[in-house]
C-alpha cells in the first residue's frame, strides 16, 4: 500500500487549483489552443471550457487569454501570472512527493495505520463504543458468546447468533468492534456484582454527570482507561451517593451488545 496526496489550492472559497486543472493549462501552452487542449488531457470541449472560466473568475489575474482573428484563426495562451502559477505548483508538489515518500519510509505498517483510520470513522448514535481484540469465542447451537478484550483489559462479553460469528468472520485474535446503548447500562455499587444476573459488570469511578429533570447521564471511568456512560433516575443518584470520583460500576446484558466489524 502506498501513500499518495494531491496538491490543490483554494480561491475566493471555491476549489480553485488541482492537478487536472494544472495538466489543463499546461496543455493550453503547449498547444496554443482550448480545444486541442481538451483533447490531450481527454475533456470535452465544454468541460475545459467551463474549468478555464472558473478558474478565471476566481483568480485574482485571468489565466488563459483566447486570442482571436489573424491567420491562424486565433487560439489561447496561458498569462504570465498563470505561468508563475504552474511553475510554483509544480514547485511546491514536488516538495509534497518528497514529504509522502518521507512518510511512507517512516510508517512501516500501512495496514495498522488504515485500520486506526477506520476505527475514527464510524459515526453512530450509540453513546459506548469500543474497539479490541476477539479473546475467546464459545460456540452453541444456535448462539455463541464472544469476549471481546478492549482498551487496558477490560473484557465485554456479547452474545450473538452462530450464524452472525460466521457472517462477521470473527475469530479469536480478529479485531471488532462492540456498542452498547447507555440506556442499556444499569449504574450500580460495586458491592452488589454477585447479586445481578448481567454477563457484563465493569467499575471504575465517576467522570461526568448530566443530570436532567428525571434522569442522569453517569460516565464511568473504567479502570482500564475505556468510558462507560450509563442512565440512572435523579432519585437513585441520590439514594447511591453517586458523585464525581466515587467507585461505581456499570452492568449490561451480554444480549445488549452488538458486535460489528470494519470491511
Amino acid at each position: 500500500m502506498k501513500i499518495k496526496g494531491e496538491l490543490g489550492f483554494n480561491a475566493a472559497d471555491n476549489f480553485f487549483i488541482s492537478a487536472g486543472r494544472i495538466n489543463l493549462l499546461k496543455a493550453v501552452a503547449e498547444t496554443g489552443s482550448i480545444s486541442q487542449a481538451a483533447k490531450h488531457v481527454g475533456l470535452s470541449y465544454k468541460a475545459a471550457w467551463d474549468a478555464i472560466q472558473v478558474m478565471n473568475e476566481v483568480s485574482e489575474s485571468p489565466l488563459v487569454i483566447k486570442k482571436t482573428g489573424g491567420t491562424g484563426g486565433g487560439g489561447a495562451e496561458l498569462s504570465p501570472y498563470a505561468v508563475k502559477l504552474v511553475t510554483s505548483y509544480d514547485l511546491v508538489n514536488g516538495k509534497l512527493g518528497t514529504i509522502m515518500s518521507e512518510i511512507q519510509e517512516s510508517i512501516h505498517d500501512l495496514d495498522e495505520l488504515m485500520a486506526a483510520l477506520r476505527r475514527l470513522s464510524v459515526k453512530t448514535s450509540v453513546r459506548n463504543q469500543y474497539f479490541g481484540k476477539v479473546k475467546e469465542i464459545y460456540l452453541g447451537q444456535v448462539n455463541a458468546e464472544v469476549i471481546l478484550e478492549i482498551k487496558g483489559g477490560d473484557e465485554i462479553a456479547a452474545t450473538i447468533t452462530k450464524s452472525s460469528v460466521e457472517r462477521l468472520g470473527l475469530k479469536v485474535g480478529g479485531e471488532a468492534f462492540a456498542m452498547i446503548k447507555a440506556s442499556s447500562v444499569i449504574i450500580a455499587d460495586p458491592a452488589v456484582k454477585d447479586k445481578l444476573s448481567v454477563r457484563n459488570f465493569l467499575t471504575g469511578t465517576v467522570g461526568e454527570l448530566d443530570a436532567g429533570e428525571v434522569n442522569a447521564f453517569v460516565t464511568i471511568k473504567l479502570e482500564g482507561g475505556s468510558e462507560l456512560t450509563g442512565v440512572i433516575t435523579k432519585e437513585s443518584l441520590a439514594s447511591l451517593g453517586i458523585k464525581k470520583g466515587s467507585k461505581i460500576s456499570g452492568a449490561f446484558k451480554a444480549s445488549s451488545v452488538i458486535i460489528g466489524v470494519n470491511d
